[in-house]
């Protein structure tokens, strides 16, 4: 789990392992591009017809169980953004995960 901050996740720990999947599936399978943003990372995702309900969902989840991120999600008919931010404390984790998403850009497809 390289990108979770157990410390500051209140995520049951034996939980985070299937979250991780969940995210590595994710950007697996629908991730085009991964780039920096103020304060955190921006990733360009596939959009497809139902993906962007399931995308919102996930990250309300993570953001209720880490609430030192913060998630916006911009959705048009050719775009699907999530954009992942957190404060200085956190900068660490926010760059782990988008190394992880960055080694995962169409690794399923």
């Amino acid at each position: 789990m390289d990108w979770c901050a157990p410390a500051a996740c209140t995520l049951d720990p034996a939980a985070q392992p299937e979250r991780m999947a969940e995210w590595d599936a994710l950007f697996a399978t629908t991730a085009r591009s991964v780039r920096p943003v103020e304060g955190g990372v921006c990733v360009d995702l596939a959009p497809a017809p139902g993906r962007a309900p399931v995308v919102a969902d996930l990250a309300d989840r993570e953001a209720q169980c880490c609430r030192f991120l913060a998630f916006g999600l911009t959705v048009t008919s050719s775009t699907l953004l999530l954009a992942v931010t957190t404060d200085d404390e956190h900068a660490e984790v926010v760059a782990a995960l988008s190394r992880r998403a960055r080694s995962l850009v169409g690794s399923d497809r």
